[in-house]
């Protein structure tokens, strides 16, 4: 059980630092991606950094609590959200 906490603290540590990334650069320039010409990349990464932002904060609480069913959900919704960023930027690359 302590080695499934410990691997969920590094997942929430992840999707705080991807969520932070995202709100700082959304009016910056990252990878190939330029927000700052984009008002509606913009939007969708500022969204995207506030989903990101919301699931670290559900996923503290599933360490709190601790039951393993609510863990999967979290992990398996912070996936999809991954999946869902990645489909959505898929749609600006190289413009």
């Amino acid at each position: 059980m302590t080695a499934i906490i410990i691997l969920m603290i590094v997942f929430a540590a992840l999707q705080l630092v991807v969520g932070l990334f995202l709100f700082k650069h959304q009016n910056k320039p990252f990878m190939s991606f330029h927000p700052e010409k984009n008002n509606i990349l913009s939007q969708i990464i500022k969204n995207f950094s506030f989903i990101f932002l919301s699931t670290f904060v559900i996923t503290l609480i599933s360490i709190i609590i601790s039951n393993i069913v609510f863990m999967m959900i979290v992990l398996f919704v912070g996936c999809m959200v991954v999946m869902a960023l990645q489909l959505t930027l898929s749609k600006f690359f190289l413009k």
